[in-house]
């Protein structure tokens, strides 16, 4: 019997480490008839995400990449969707497991019936898998990666997280939906690869799938938030204003300076923030009785809070910022961009000396000349030494020799 795991997310909740695992043990995995197909890019499934809801909803990376292109977009979903059907019919497997966490909502398109049938093709048994995170820390966490990737942030949806995204699922008796809770205390193995791996895989398959060392998205200190949404904002202290505009090398520059610069720790709430958090999201009540997850509310703050949900999507307002390692921070940015920009400047000024040099006059390249015609003359006639000596060719020069004369 013919079985496909479809793992949906959520986002946040280690879908990157998971999807990774699967990617360097594909090999392995093949051993045991379990099937990871191949991806177009990356080590997810993400791309056909465009060839079931179109062009308009294909993840943004890939608008922002052919530049709203829908033919391009297409074209491209189309390429990924055939070659994960491809290796599916080449390799015959028991068990395919596809990822990507860009389905999370898929429910609430359009193309979701259509989706489901067309998944529903390549097996005898579908199983949904999704993974969900408490509210506050799952917001904490997306609001990181906000800042980390995206040029512009807005906070993350907070009222219905499950039940929007996963009641559309039981429209459909063909296909299992099934959710755990993402909370490491509780995860089989300690990890979402592990616990993955005792739940979907043989026992065998699951002793050879790789866990990737360390984790895959690493955390920001609440400092570095701070720094980027300064940088965001373009709100740079006076003396830093020639650090930015915001773009992916320099966010990548900044979390390595934030993880070397000592200090470093993972960003938390002020007190009771979580609490607001937790309490926004409205359907922790269908999550209990439609699945038995219950999150624990955190710990109330002895003087209520009342935040604006505008204010959620501010660093300050939300974490504990540590002001003095937040400026040596600002101060090692700073620096880093000084010695760039002098890197920078030396590299011009030597493409420009080289320049001028290859431009004056040179008194040897009539010698370069020679040598470069004498040289090449030299290594032809050795390489055609053995057709030269052979008797025919002799032979047929000098009938030419004597034609020519």
């Amino acid at each position: 019997m013919k079985k496909l795991i479809f793992h949906i997310g959520q986002h946040k909740t280690g879908t990157t480490t998971l999807q990774s695992s699967f990617h360097a043990s594909r090999d392995a995995l093949l051993k045991h008839d379990v099937l990871y197909p191949r991806a177009l890019a990356g080590y997810n499934h993400r791309l056909i995400k465009g060839y079931f809801a179109g062009p308009e909803g294909a993840e943004n990376l890939e608008r922002r990449k052919f530049k709203g292109d829908a033919t391009a977009i297409t074209r491209r979903a189309r390429k990924a969707w055939n070659l994960i059907q491809e290796d599916i019919r080449s390799q015959q497997p028991e068990t395919t497991i596809l990822s990507a966490e860009c389905f999370e909502r898929i429910g609430t398109e359009e193309c979701f019936p259509e989706f489901i049938r067309e998944i529903s093709e390549l097996a005898d048994e579908v199983v949904f898998v999704a993974y969900l995170r408490a509210p506050s820390s799952r917001y904490l966490s997306g609001y990181q990666q906000l800042l980390k990737t995206s040029p512009t942030k807005v906070p993350a949806n907070m009222n219905s997280l499950f039940r929007v995204p996963l009641e559309p699922f039981f429209e459909f008796p063909q296909v299992k939906l099934e959710v755990h809770k993402f909370d490491r205390s509780t995860l089989r193995g300690g990890s979402i690869v592990a616990d993955f791996a005792q739940r979907y895989l043989p026992a065998c398959a699951a002793r050879d799938l790789r866990t990737p060392n360390g984790d895959e998205n690493s955390s920001l200190s609440a400092e570095a938030m701070a720094v980027l949404e300064d940088i965001h904002t373009g709100s740079q202290p006076a003396q830093f204003s020639n650090c930015g505009p915001f773009s992916p090398k320099l966010s990548k520059r900044i979390l390595r300076l934030d993880a070397e610069f000592p200090g470093h720790s993972r960003p938390r709430y002020k007190q009771g923030i979580a609490t607001i958090i937790h309490e926004a999201c409205t359907d922790l009540g269908w999550l209990r009785d439609t699945f038995g997850i219950v999150f624990t509310p955190p710990e109330a703050s002895v003087v209520p809070v009342k935040l604006p949900r505008e204010q959620l999507s501010r660093v300050r307002a939300i974490c504990i910022v540590d002001e003095s390692r937040y400026r040596a921070l600002w101060k090692l940015v700073g620096e880093s961009f000084e010695t760039l920009d002098g890197l920078e400047i030396q590299a011009r000024q030597k493409v420009e000396a080289e320049g001028t040099k290859a431009r004056s006059p040179d008194k040897r390249k009539p010698w370069r000349l020679s040598f470069m015609y004498h040289t090449t003359r030299k290594v032809f006639r050795f390489m055609t030494k053995p057709i030269r000596s052979n008797p025919l060719s002799r032979k047929l020069r000098s009938v030419l020799r004597g034609k020519l004369r």
